[in-house]
């Protein structure tokens, strides 16, 4: 009967220790599914532009308007000004310089805010 006891005493202990046990995989469970959430609702944004170096670039943009790529076109001489299709010819003195180059600072003529630019 001694032993009794002491069997009653570690099983006092078994409970609490099992709900405390639950409770914290229930915690790492739950704070395992929240990030994973939050990374894969982060995932799904688009990725941001990044800006482009363009140091040495020395295009022109005239900001003319434009609703798609498809209205912006490079005109002068040198292909150094980014114009829209709607505005008069820009006419430039036909001299080339390596800065006109928009594909070596990875440019293109386009539609950015409604302005063509270039992107």
């Amino acid at each position: 009967m001694e032993n009794e006891p002491k069997i009653a005493s570690k099983s006092k202990w078994l409970i609490p220790a099992i709900v405390v046990v639950g409770i914290i995989f229930l915690g790492l469970g739950t704070w395992a599914g929240y990030n994973h959430w939050v990374k894969s609702r982060n995932s799904q944004q688009p990725p941001q532009e990044q800006p482009k170096d363009i140091t040495g670039f020395c295009g022109q943009s005239t900001n003319g308007p434009c609703s798609k790529n498809e209205d912006c076109m490079s005109g002068g001489c040198s292909g150094q000004v980014c114009q829209s299709k709607n505005e008069e010819p820009i006419i430039t003195t036909c001299e080339y310089a390596e800065c006109y180059n928009a594909a070596a600072y990875n440019l293109t003529c386009g539609c950015k805010n409604n302005q063509c630019q270039w992107k």
